[in-house]
């Protein structure tokens, strides 16, 4: 698995069915993606990445920037190991 670390805008995001489809664009190349994000028991039932954090079902994210750390699966998938807001300079 290889691990990408990306400085994303948060434009959209839309409920379909058990999940939440997170739509960016990466503040370098200003490409868009999208990130599913699942259920997750292990972070107290949030809508986040791996390690917690930030629940993307809450209100107020869109807009905001974040620095994500994505791993690419077996399957080709995207997986958001964490996510971490930048201030309006791109900083941590």
């Amino acid at each position: 698995m290889s691990l990408q670390q990306v400085s994303a805008q948060l434009n959209f995001k839309v409920w379909e069915r058990s999940k939440i489809c997170c739509y960016f664009r990466c503040l370098d190349s200003g490409d868009y993606f999208k990130m599913n994000l699942f259920f997750n028991a292990k972070t107290g039932g949030h809508y986040a990445s791996q390690q917690g954090g930030i629940d993307f079902k809450s209100s107020g994210l869109l807009g905001e920037c974040f620095l994500l750390d994505i791993v690419i699966n077996e399957k080709g998938y995207p997986i958001l190991k964490s996510a971490r807001r930048l201030d309006d300079q791109g900083v941590l």
